[in-house]
């Protein structure tokens, strides 16, 4: 890819001025009024130890604010960073996870071919320490095996290989089997994971996506059990799978061809295997003076001023990034903003609780300059980031409607906030890969009204899983 590398002398007047412009208007805009900042050297803090397998960092956008009436928005970034790990031994956290293996009649041929393979395939890097379940369905559920130890692998296999296709989708009653069989055998300090396939939009059972969703979150708040969801082909919902991960705190996968279903097995169980945190969770506790306005890259849970994300496991070397926005109540000296974040570390063998926490300060302006000042450069980029992401993600939902105009707009306006923003963009390659991301799909749709169905939920599902990629970091 190519990146800007320069950055000339007109351009940061243009950039200052504007600022010193849009300060003295009173107002912080978004890519629904595009602005531009100048880049300025505040950091985010960084909070750890040397013992620790985490890293976590939170920042402001700018800890000053100019106040008005009709109240400043701002925004607050955290994210956490695990080490590179590969556990041997006791420092690898035992599975306990549910293969969840679609059997319908569309999976027939290479499609059930290639996830009986990747499902053999998982059984084989399974220890004796491991608990595993198979679960087929179509219109009926099945429990090919039980949750219990990993014995006998050759057995299991062959219970693999006698799976095939059958009839509909019992998508939910799939899933909730798995999470009943991983429950069965749930263990404090264990991965409890399901591993939910589907090629096939829900057409029997629980066909609401509501309920579906409320399921996963319930199990994942209630119960301690994550789900990742694979998607297999053009033909499955992939806001729902999206969605379902999201609510399930695992992760989502888009798998075009059936040859590719093994290789991001591979990728899922590998992250399985090297978990570097468990238990993981973020909290961040707004003062009175705030209020929150949106949260960007994960489901929450809020309650009163306190928003809790649960992250669950962490993967050797992944990080997870939360954005807030918010708004300013109150025209107080200052606002103090307070996150902790707790997790079991799984490096070592006692899996110890971690805390961590962190207190940001915004604190009102006495002068533009001041404000002008307290700019963070590397927040500012990923506020760009995460809002660029969202509008390229509301024309996808767009397209989805069937509302291309609407959809080119917005792909449009995100364009232009994206040059306004040229200067973070030059010094980031997550916004390089952003930008180019919204351009590709400005070209794609320029022309969606003559596409074919099945070249159009190509285009739909690799751009969304190439967004959701880009704002999980991945």
């Amino acid at each position: 890819m190519k990146k800007l590398t320069t950055i000339f002398a007109p351009l940061a007047i243009v950039l200052i001025t504007a600022l010193f412009a849009l300060a003295c208007r009173n107002e912080q805009r978004n890519p629904d009024g595009q602005s531009i900042t100048p880049i300025h050297n505040v950091s985010m803090k960084t909070q750890d130890s040397e013992f620790s397998p985490i890293t976590f960092k939170t920042g402001l956008d700018n800890s000053k604010y100019l106040y008005n009436e009709a109240g400043h928005v701002g925004y607050y970034y955290a994210e956490t960073k695990a080490m590179q790990f590969t556990a041997k031994g006791e420092t690898r956290s035992p599975l306990n996870i549910s293969l969840v293996i679609d059997r319908s009649g569309s999976m027939g041929g290479d499609k059930l071919k290639h996830a009986k393979l990747a499902a053999q395939y998982v059984i084989d890097q399974l220890s004796a320490e491991d608990y595993v379940s198979i679960v087929q369905y179509d219109d009926a559920v099945e429990v090919v095996a039980t949750s219990n130890r990993v014995g006998d692998k050759q057995l299991l296999k062959r219970k693999i290989d006698a799976i095939h296709e059958g009839g509909s989708t019992n998508l939910g009653g799939g899933m909730v089997e798995g999470y009943k069989q991983v429950k069965s055998t749930y263990r404090s300090g264990s991965v409890n994971r399901v591993l939910l396939l589907s090629d096939g939009l829900v057409n029997v059972g629980i066909t609401s996506s509501e309920e579906l969703q409320r399921i996963a979150k319930n199990q994942n708040l209630e119960n301690g059990i994550t789900l990742s969801t694979f998607g297999l082909g053009l033909d499955y919902n992939e806001d729902l799978m999206t969605n379902l991960a999201e609510y399930g705190s695992g992760n989502y996968y888009f798998i075009r061809t059936p040859e590719e279903i093994s290789s991001i097995f591979q990728k899922e169980l590998n992250g399985l295997l090297n978990v570097v945190a468990q238990n993981a969770a973020l909290t961040i506790d707004l003062p009175e003076g705030l209020s929150l306005v949106k949260v960007f890259g994960y489901t929450y849970v809020q309650s009163g001023n306190r928003i809790t994300v649960n992250f669950r496991d962490i993967f050797s070397g992944e990080t997870k990034a939360v954005l807030l926005r918010f708004a300013v109540k109150s025209n107080a000296s200052h606002h103090n903003i307070a996150a902790t974040l707790t997790y079991n570390d799984a490096t070592t063998t006692d899996n110890p609780g971690r805390k961590v926490e962190a207190t940001d300060v915004l604190s009102l302006a006495s002068s533009v300059e001041e404000f002008s000042q307290a700019i963070s450069a590397s927040i500012k980029s990923q506020v760009v980031l995460f809002e660029s992401n969202e509008t390229l993600e509301e024309a996808m939902r767009e397209v989805d409607a069937g509302n291309y105009d609407v959809a080119r707009k917005r792909t449009e306006e995100n364009a232009a906030y994206l040059r306004d923003n040229e200067a973070y963009v030059a010094t980031s390659e997550e916004l390089q890969v952003q930008m180019e991301s919204n351009a590709a799909y400005q070209s794609q749709i320029s022309h969606v009204e003559v596409m074919n169905e099945a070249d159009r939920k190509l285009m739909q599902k690799s751009s969304k899983v190439a967004n959701y990629d880009s704002r999980k970091k991945r």
